[in-house]
């Protein structure tokens, strides 16, 4: 028989983010969503057992499938959530307050160059940056000009579960967002490439380690069920994996600060 781990629905539901509104138990979630209560979602997940699925079954339907049919037998379709809350991972100044709410890349870009044309004054001229600006090259100015010129690149970008920030290994992320955003580490690779400078270490002193959560209402059907995913693997102490997350892109509009919820200065190893 299957042990139930001492944490409550609502303990996990701090890491992932199908959450009630405030003012509301988050247990009242994910598990009202589907017409239950959190003490008895938590048990029918951990009553699911993937491994005990034939082998026909598990080739025929993917993981999540296995899992919302236990949920919901032959009900499969899982409702949107309402609101969903997201967690943008980002490195910035520590006085830093999102009083303009978190912006695409288009409209940070220019204080982007000027905050790092500030961390490498001790080595350019305003002049001389300015000049690395319009003549950067090589592989990182490539992969730069890529990310700028790509709406698709645009953001802002947010993650449904915290810990896809913090377990990447696990978790399938490919950048470490909290050690460096990826349009900074491209110019500071470019300029320590071209300079011989090590940019990167001057803008690891001068920031923090930031996760933004902010709320959406945009229509997300298959948040539920990476959400149902990253409990069922969590309760069960199971290593987690990508399909437990989903991600959001704002494709170039701004998060407004009033759907900000926490800004957060998590200790992270460097």
């Amino acid at each position: 028989m299957a042990r139930y781990p001492s944490a409550h629905y609502s303990d996990l539901g701090q890491a992932s983010a199908i959450e009630s509104p405030p003012n509301t138990q988050k247990s009242g979630s994910s598990a009202a969503l589907l017409g239950t209560t959190g003490t008895e979602l938590l048990k029918q997940l951990n009553a699911f057992d993937c491994e005990s699925v034939s082998t026909a079954d598990r080739c025929k339907h993917p993981y999540d499938d296995l899992l919302k049919k236990t949920l919901r037998g032959e009900r499969s379709e899982l409702p949107a959530p309402p609101v969903i809350y997201w967690f943008h991972a980002t490195r910035v100044a520590p006085d830093t307050r999102f009083e303009d709410g978190i912006q695409p890349l288009s409209q940070v870009l220019d204080r982007v160059w000027a905050f790092l044309g500030c961390l490498a004054s001790a080595w350019s001229t305003p002049t001389e940056w300015l000049a690395f600006r319009n003549g950067m090259r090589g592989q990182f100015a490539d992969q730069y000009a890529r990310k700028v010129a790509s709406r698709f690149n645009q953001g802002p970008f947010a993650f449904l579960v915290r810990d896809a920030l913090l377990l990447r290994d696990q978790m399938g992320a490919n950048h470490d967002f909290l050690g460096i955003p990826e349009i900074v580490e491209d110019i500071c690779l470019c300029y320590e490439m071209m300079f011989g400078h090590c940019l990167r270490a001057r803008f690891s002193e001068a920031t923090k380690p930031c996760i933004v959560k902010f709320k959406s209402t945009g229509p997300r059907p298959d948040a539920l069920a990476a959400a149902l995913m990253y409990v069922h693997r969590k309760a069960k102490g199971q290593e987690l994996e990508r399909s437990c997350n989903t991600c959001y892109s704002g494709e170039g509009v701004a998060v407004p600060p009033g759907d900000i919820v926490q800004v957060e200065w998590p200790e992270v190893e460097a």
